[in-house]
């Protein structure tokens, strides 16, 4: 588990059991963005949810502030040391504190090294094009746009030069 400013943490799936698994979901379903975050249909329920957080090829980290469940970071769809990453904040903790909780994920994903090698060069995001506020939010979380497709979304990469960028503009 590691920290920042005292406030925020992430916290790996290893460390959670499914019920503390499950209590994201719910978080989610409580602030009304399971279909802005699971756009696609890839959960449509708490059970699903947990199955597909629990696949190996799937890594979830949940971030706290003050302890509490803040949001959570998924990383999937991984090739060589790149993955497509995915955002979910919850109610209560919009603004400030979940910029701060998601700059800190990102980039201790990014800063990870295992054997003295970064686990990850970077990832890559794909916002659907009618979510404007996701789209403000990923840029100011380190993401660079970098193209659009038309009604599918933005594409968008996140480095670690565009994270260091990115708390510098906080």
């Amino acid at each position: 588990m590691i920290t920042v400013e005292h406030h925020c943490r992430i916290v790996p799936k290893a460390m959670m059991n499914d019920p503390a698994l499950a209590g994201f979901w719910d978080r989610l379903a409580e602030s009304r963005t399971v279909n802005a975050v699971f756009y696609g249909g890839d959960c449509t329920s708490r059970e699903h949810f947990v199955a597909f957080v629990r696949r190996p090829d799937v890594l979830f980290f949940g971030l706290l502030w003050d302890g509490e469940p803040g949001g959570f970071l998924i990383l999937d769809r991984i090739e060589g040391r790149w993955a497509r990453i995915h955002f979910g904040m919850f109610k209560g903790f919009y603004g400030h504190k979940a910029r701060t909780m998601a700059r800190f994920g990102v980039a201790h994903l990014l800063f990870w090294q295992m054997d003295g090698t970064y686990v990850f060069d970077g990832f890559m995001g794909i916002t659907p094009e009618n979510n404007k506020l996701a789209q403000r939010f990923i840029q100011k979380v380190g993401a660079r746009v970098y193209c659009t497709i038309p009604e599918i979304g933005v594409i968008s990469h996140t480095s670690r030069d565009t994270v260091n960028e990115s708390w510098m503009e906080a």
